[in-house]
């Protein structure tokens, strides 16, 4: 993102016209030493090559013709660019050092002798060779210098005393040149921070959650829109908000007051109770709180991101009651089902109850013995199993009076003793609530 922003920066900050901050001094400088025209390149990196930008005494469109590459390391402008010191040029139309296009258009623009004199903000710059000697640093080539060299000219001609004479006019325009590079510098970065921060916010206000920064006191310092329902309110609102957004301020502080004093985790998640400004409806959010430091000015905060789970909490609760009620049911039905059994395994006639397919379900100890017995021998299992069978026909047939209560008689055998018993059938149908059998 910070290349993005750099370029975003580069786009809409472009570096001031050098005409504003070298034409004082060049007007100033030709007026005392007699100079007649004067042309100023400046370093383009885009092109890696020295651009016109404006002339006097010279055609700006004609100025702005003058491209010399860097790469041509002959050109003794070029030299004086990279060398940082001015130089003499007898006659630059003819100079065999100066391309023909160059000195064609140097012809054009009437500069013939010429004093070529460097224009840095990073004059000053001297680094320590191994030799012991300083030598100029190459801190024009960085972006946001300002690097160049104007061209300076006299038809009657130019002389050494002309290149020494322009050594004040070279440190005045370093320092002009320096203050200027500060000033776009400055604005650039400023432009730069306002259009990240501008980012930044769009980031953090398009979070569906509450999102605020607190410092060492507790005390808001920056929130986002969510946030600001929950936390601000002007006088125009109505009284009933400005006290709930007073009691969110107050439950919030407090809260974090005292999760401040545990020891805990950087990144840990609570939960607060705050009010609903606008319906007064009780809210539960998730508290994300980190620890916080701004480097710049060596504040310490927290950040807090603030959930609101309160449907999820109300949906939880609710589960958990549906949960109780479920265990009470369950409860009620063990003991009813308990005592059944107990009132089954007591009564000394024989009880079975069966499905609509007349399968039995359940019976008591005494119709166990007659359809279950407990002796494994073949001949008593024959007999159960007879004993089923007659049953299970006799309830077909019983099952054809369509009336609720029937009653029948019917010959079943004791597996224990093969004693055969005329037995009294008395059926009922059971339904339950929503009338199923």
């Amino acid at each position: 993102m910070a290349d993005v922003l750099e370029r975003a920066g580069r786009r809409s900050a472009p570096r001031s016209d050098a005409r504003e901050t070298l034409e004082p001094l060049l007007d100033e400088l030709m007026r005392s030493l007699g100079f007649e025209r004067a042309a100023v390149l400046l370093y383009d990196e885009d092109r890696a090559a020295l651009a016109g930008s404006f002339g006097i005494g010279v055609p700006d469109a004609i100025a702005r013709e003058l491209v010399i590459p860097l790469a041509l390391s002959d050109d003794p402008i070029v030299a004086v660019l990279r060398g940082g010191l001015a130089e003499r040029i007898r006659d630059a139309t003819t100079d065999e050092r100066i391309s023909p296009a160059i000195r064609e258009i140097l012809a054009k623009a009437k500069l013939g002798p010429i004093v070529a004199a460097p224009l840095r903000s990073t004059t000053e710059r001297r680094t320590i060779g191994q030799d012991g000697k300083r030598s100029a640093a190459a801190g024009w080539e960085h972006r946001g210098e300002w690097a160049g060299v104007v061209l300076l000219s006299r038809m009657a001609g130019v002389t050494q005393d002309d290149v020494a004479a322009l050594v004040p006019f070279a440190r005045q325009a370093e320092e002009a040149l320096s203050l200027q590079r500060n000033v776009d510098l400055l604005r650039e970065t400023g432009e730069a921070h306002a259009i990240e921060k501008e980012w930044l916010w769009w980031m953090v206000n398009g979070v569906g959650d509450a999102v605020l920064v607190t410092d060492s006191n507790n005390d808001m310092v920056l929130q986002n829109r969510r946030a600001e329902l929950l936390f601000r309110a002007s006088d125009e609102d109505s009284a009933g908000k400005r006290r709930a957004v007073w009691m969110n301020n107050f439950l919030f502080t407090a809260a974090l007051s005292t999760w401040n004093l545990e020891r805990v985790g950087a990144t840990t998640g609570r939960e607060v109770t705050l009010v609903d400004p606008i319906e007064g409806d009780e809210l539960i959010y998730e508290v994300i709180t980190t620890p916080a430091t701004n480097f710049r000015v060596g504040m310490r905060g927290t950040v807090s991101v603030l959930k609101n789970v309160t449907d999820i909490r109300h949906i939880g609760e609710e589960l958990a009651r549906g949960r109780q009620r479920l265990q009470s049911a369950e409860e009620e039905i063990r003991i009813e089902r308990d005592r059944l059994d107990l009132v089954l395994r007591n009564v000394p006639n024989p009880i079975i109850v069966v499905d609509n397919d007349n399968h039995i379900m359940s019976m008591n100890p005494a119709a166990a013995r007659l359809f279950n017995p407990a002796s494994a021998t073949s001949r008593a299992a024959h007999t159960a199993l007879a004993n089923d069978a007659r049953f299970t026909s006799f309830l077909a047939g019983l099952r054809l009076d369509p009336a609720m209560s029937k009653r029948g008689e019917i010959g079943l055998t004791d597996p224990g003793t093969d004693d055969h018993l005329e037995m009294e059938v008395s059926a009922t149908e059971i339904k339950d609530g929503r009338g199923a059998v």
